[in-house]
């Protein structure tokens, strides 16, 4: 199963994403006898958001402790956040299409709140 999170960062872009790339580095080897096959990011420049994509078989389990110990140390704070089952491999035809899909599915998250 893929989980994936986008966040907005609201501290300095440049340290906030050397952070990142540190922690995730390190849960990779924490997580990998929980059942984490990958973990992958990147920093949506145009829309500057902060993706993460883990490929787990309890990816809210894994996202929820990097999203932890990333907020005490950057100030991120999540914007959405979905799970998909599907293999990581369409993660990389489909990347530029992730921050779209998750703004459309906290657009329809807050529709069906208000109706």
């Amino acid at each position: 199963m893929i989980g994936i999170r986008c966040y907005e960062i609201k501290a300095d872009i440049d340290k906030a994403l050397a952070e990142v790339k540190r922690i995730i580095e390190r849960n990779k080897l924490r997580f990998s006898g929980a059942g984490l096959k990958d973990i992958r990011w990147y920093f949506e420049e145009d829309e500057q958001k902060l993706i993460i994509v883990v490929d787990s078989k309890n990816p809210d389990r894994v996202l929820d402790e990097i999203e932890l110990e990333l907020f005490e140390k950057t100030g991120l704070s999540r914007i959405v956040s979905a799970q998909v089952e599907t293999e990581l491999g369409v993660f990389d035809e489909y990347k530029f299409m992730i921050p779209r899909l998750l703004a459309f599915l906290a657009y329809e998250k807050i529709l069906r709140m208000l109706t």
